[in-house]
């Protein structure tokens, strides 16, 4: 259980723990607080809770009511300065906890645990419902979901995608429209020199004005185009010396 499952999956788990279809609950920190389940025999910490009220609202899961309970809390070594402050916060007397394997004696010693037991519970002991035979209440959800759901992700660009080919067609079919019965006039040196029915868009008009013309209308109106500026040429005054004296002795 944790805090991206909505609300109706929560109550189900919860539901499930409580009723004995579950025998063992994994949680985050959301079930530190406010959960009131009979019979907790066990807690464990997986990692060393960050202060001492985090700690205590943990293990107050267990020995409720008057009841006894045990509270197991596993500590790295980069998790030891971390629990010394519990430790001294709580007077609990176990500053250095005992180092510990999955082959030490005192673990099977100190939580009872048959030596025999392995890692997996036989299929023959497996009389527990589960979670999958608790329903689902339909009361709201109000958790954040990791992945979309099916469907949403195609759903929504479709639907924009949709739209926006929708728009674009209109746009295409108003312009077409609007340019059907357009006169086009296609001048030269400011005259007009032919004329011409778009047919929608800048392609055709492009293609329109590339289209080849007769040589006899080019040459027609070739005369009326502007006459071209010719380009002065500087000489220098050496060569202008020489033209002068060869200009004298031609005389």
């Amino acid at each position: 259980m944790h805090g991206d499952l909505g609300q109706g999956q929560r109550e189900r788990a919860l539901r499930a723990f409580r009723s004995g279809k579950v025998d063992v609950l994994t949680a985050t920190e959301v079930a530190a607080r406010g959960l009131d389940v009979d019979d907790v025999t066990h807690v464990v910490n997986y990692e060393c809770p960050d202060d001492e009220m985090t700690y205590v609202h943990r293990i107050g899961r267990t020995g409720r009511a008057g009841r006894a309970g045990v509270a197991v809390t596993f500590v790295d070594w980069r998790d030891m300065h971390r629990w010394k402050l519990i430790n001294d916060a709580l007077s609990l007397g176990m500053a250095e906890p005992e180092e510990t394997y999955s082959t030490s004696e005192h673990l099977y010693t100190q939580l009872d645990i048959p030596r025999e037991a392995t890692g997996t519970l036989p299929r023959a002991m497996r009389d527990r419902a589960g979670l999958e035979a608790e329903a689902i209440e339909d009361i709201g959800e109000t958790g954040r979901i990791r992945s979309p759901r099916r469907g949403s992700a195609a759903r929504g660009s479709g639907g924009r995608s949709g739209r926006g080919r929708k728009s674009a067609g209109d746009s295409a079919t108003a312009q077409t429209g609007g340019a059907a019965g357009r006169r086009r006039r296609r001048t030269r040196a400011g005259r007009e020199i032919g004329t011409g029915t778009g047919t929608g868009g800048g392609t055709a008009q492009r293609t329109g004005d590339s289209t080849e013309r007769p040589r006899g209308e080019e040459q027609a109106q070739a005369p009326e185009q502007s006459p071209r500026m010719r380009r002065r040429r500087r000489t220098s005054a050496r060569s202008g010396n020489q033209s002068e004296e060869t200009r004298r002795k031609a005389s």
